[in-house]
Parts: structure tokens; C-alpha cells; sequence
């Protein structure tokens, strides 16, 4: 009886192994999955900086050089800004002369390169995987970190943390109707800073 049950807790420990790994993707696979898929998606945008309001339509747009353009722009057509973000820097080719400061500029490069998960890092990332989640960390070029909580298999992240040396900078949540690349709506919240970034897609469910 004791070696039945024995040979028993075994065969479990392998199923159960065999069913996490079966889950969980490789490092490498697991960032291209969550990077790809981005070919265009507008959004209802709605920025709050340097106490100022903005509302209007972002559209992120993937180039044929394989670049993610950003453009900002209000419901007459007139631009905010026009960001390029290729996978290791990103640049301006177009901003507001209110919003032309370099602060600003890099503040939100680098809450839409959050967003992107391009331009804004260097090196390799990171990877710590539990049975229930996985968290990958990349570092940004100027200073911190950035980790993106996801699932085993690597499912459209819904939380984004930029890391300070003890607390959290900028958070984003991001919801899903359905598990599809680019979600249907995406809060930025800067916790030292009011600054905040709310977008919603126009074709998600209100």
C-alpha cells in the first residue's frame, strides 16, 4: 500500500510538471509573443500633463520598416505629437511647442514605450516564472526598471510597473474583452508626478 502510493504522488508531481512547462513559453518566444501582432489600433485618448488637459484620438500604427509610429492628435486633425519608436530609441517628429519641453517629451516616450515595450530599453530582460505568473524586467536606458507581470503562457500583460530604488514611478493596467494584443483600454498613472494617460479603443465595448 505504501509503495502503491508512493509511485502515485510521483505520477501526479510529473503530470502536474508536464502540464506548468506544457504552459509556459520559452524567454525569447515569450517577449515576441507579447510584442507582436501591433498593426494599427486608435484609441480615444485623454492626457492630463503640466496642468493641462488633452483629449483626442492616438493611433498607434506599425510601419513597413517594422517601426510603431504615435500620433496624438485632436478631433480637428491638429497634432499633439508624432513619435517613431523603432526597438531600441525612438524619436520626435512632431510635438505641440506647449509640450515641447524635454522632460515632458521623455515622460511620455516612455510611458507609450512602456505600452509598446520598444525604444525606451537596453540590454536583455529578466525572467521569473511561478506556476501562476511570469515577470519579465527590462532596463531603461536613462535609469530604473520595468517590469511586466504576465501569465506562464505568456498572455497580454495587464500590469506594467516602472521601478524606482523603493517604489513604484508609473503603473499602467491594461483590460481585455478578449486576450488580443493591444488592449481595449490602458490608465498610466505617474505616482510622483500628476500626470496621468487614458486611452480607450474605439471599437471596445463602453
Amino acid at each position: 500500500m505504501k509503495s502503491f502510493l508512493v509511485r502515485s504522488s510521483l505520477w501526479l508531481i510529473v503530470l502536474f510538471s508536464q502540464n506548468v512547462f506544457a504552459r509556459t513559453l520559452e524567454p525569447d518566444e515569450c517577449l515576441k509573443n507579447l510584442r507582436a501582432g501591433i498593426e494599427s489600433v486608435k484609441y480615444r485618448a485623454s492626457i492630463d500633463v503640466l496642468n493641462k488637459h488633452l483629449s483626442g484620438i492616438l493611433i498607434f500604427k506599425r510601419m513597413e520598416d517594422s517601426s510603431i509610429r504615435s500620433v496624438f492628435m485632436n478631433e480637428v486633425g491638429a497634432t499633439f505629437f508624432d513619435i517613431t519608436f523603432n526597438a531600441y530609441s525612438y524619436h520626435y517628429n512632431k510635438v505641440m511647442e506647449s509640450l515641447d519641453k524635454k522632460a515632458v517629451k521623455k515622460t511620455l516616450a516612455k510611458d507609450l514605450g512602456m505600452i509598446l515595450m520598444r525604444g525606451i530599453y537596453k540590454g536583455f530582460p529578466t525572467y521569473f516564472t511561478e506556476p501562476d505568473h511570469t515577470l519579465i524586467t527590462l532596463k531603461l536606458q536613462s535609469k530604473g526598471t520595468v517590469r511586466y507581470t504576465t501569465s506562464p503562457d505568456c498572455a497580454p500583460v495587464e500590469l506594467i510597473e516602472n521601478l524606482g530604488r523603493r517604489k513604484t514611478v508609473i503603473s499602467v493596467r491594461q483590460f481585455y474583452t478578449t486576450k488580443v494584443s493591444m488592449p481595449d483600454s490602458i490608465f498610466v498613472q505617474h505616482h510622483t508626478v500628476h500626470f496621468t494617460i487614458s486611452l480607450k479603443q474605439f471599437n471596445a465595448e463602453e
